[in-house]
């Protein structure tokens, strides 16, 4: 009777532990209890595990996937370029990329896209926001690097931004230019990246002593010329300067404050996050943190052919810093901005 071959994978899901911290209690090395190390011991030696004779796999297929959301799919104007290096950077090294759209009732199920259960590809880079089960369950079958999405809870590859320290950088160069009442705009703290870009506008706050009002900070503004009027007309006074969590809260906050008479940015400074196409649409240019989206794509296809090279390395978390690039929607205090 033949039976199947019992793998560290195998070992990991029936412990619920990563394919790492297997390896590492396997191999006697640190980075694990020793709870956790005899319990791997245990259940190798129960399910008849047997070391192989080499450790390091190499491509086998020739593609790479990509996994994302459908929505995030369709947002084209961050993740459209990020898309376009990752698929430039795969074939570089002799690969093909293979795109696979995830549907929220897959995301809901937790049900794997076939080209991973099938065998089809030699490693995953999953783009932006995935449930946790979903990575999980990815990253324990298949060398996997997640782009774009801070958890720190999962135990793989992972390619992101400083969006706490990106934040704090904006708000001190608002105050370099004299601001001192200095408002927030997001669409969610349950978003990670807006979560931790608020944060680090509190942080910039608290350092630099500078007042935070509640009414200033929006944490749930939606991303329409009208809706940003009407939140404006309810708030009786107003920071000189806005810092907002994306360039297209950004861009529809200058409209915003134009249409109720206030130039930017004699009368009010605004700031963007993101250097996406609404910040040169802007009418005048937002100033605004840059991410560095060929880099994103190198960093992530260069962790993704590690792993695949030497799947037993100890998992990393690289942190890509934002740059400010300056332009025409921020400037000196000038005017104390009149309340509508």
């Amino acid at each position: 009777m033949l039976h199947k071959k019992v793998s560290m994978d195998t070992i990991a899901r029936h412990l619920g532990l990563s394919r790492n911290a297997v390896w590492l209690a396997l191999a006697g090395k640190s980075g694990v209890s020793l709870e956790t190390r005899q319990r791997v011991m245990d259940t190798a030696a129960a399910l008849g595990y047997r070391r192989p004779t080499r450790t390091v796999t190499t491509k086998t297929t020739g593609h790479i996937g990509l996994v994302l959301s459908e929505a995030i799919f369709h947002e084209t104007s961050f993740f459209g370029p990020i898309i376009m290096h990752l698929q430039r950077q795969v074939a570089a090294l002799g690969a093909n990329l293979t795109i696979q759209p995830v549907s929220d009732k897959d995301n809901a199920s937790a049900r794997l896209p076939a080209l991973i259960t099938e065998g089809r590809v030699d490693g995953i880079i999953i783009l932006s926001a995935m449930p946790r089960e979903i990575i999980e369950a990815i990253g324990v079958r298949i060398p996997t690097v997640v782009v774009d999405h801070d958890d720190a809870l999962v135990d793989v590859d992972q390619v992101g931004t400083a969006n706490r320290l990106g934040a704090y950088r904006g708000v001190h160069y608002l105050t370099s230019l004299g601001h001192r009442n200095i408002g927030f705009i997001g669409r969610g703290l349950d978003i990670p990246s807006y979560r931790a870009r608020f944060i680090g506008y509190r942080e910039a706050l608290y350092d630099m002593q500078l007042p935070f009002s509640e009414a200033w900070a929006w944490k749930d503004a939606e991303q329409s010329d009208p809706a940003l009027v009407q939140r404006l007309k309810s708030v009786d006074d107003w920071p000189s300067a806005w810092f907002c969590a994306n360039d297209a809260l950004a861009f529809h906050l200058v409209r915003a404050l134009q249409a109720l008479g206030i130039s930017v940015p004699q009368g009010c400074s605004v700031i963007g996050f993101d250097n996406q196409m609404f910040a040169e649409m802007s009418n005048p240019p937002l100033t605004t943190l840059g991410i560095d989206r060929e880099l994103f794509a190198t960093v992530a296809v260069q962790q993704l052919f590690e792993r695949i090279g030497d799947p037993m390395r100890a998992v990393r978390s690289v942190v890509l810093n934002p740059k400010l690039l300056v332009r025409q929607s921020t400037a000196e205090v000038t005017v104390v901005v009149p309340s509508i």
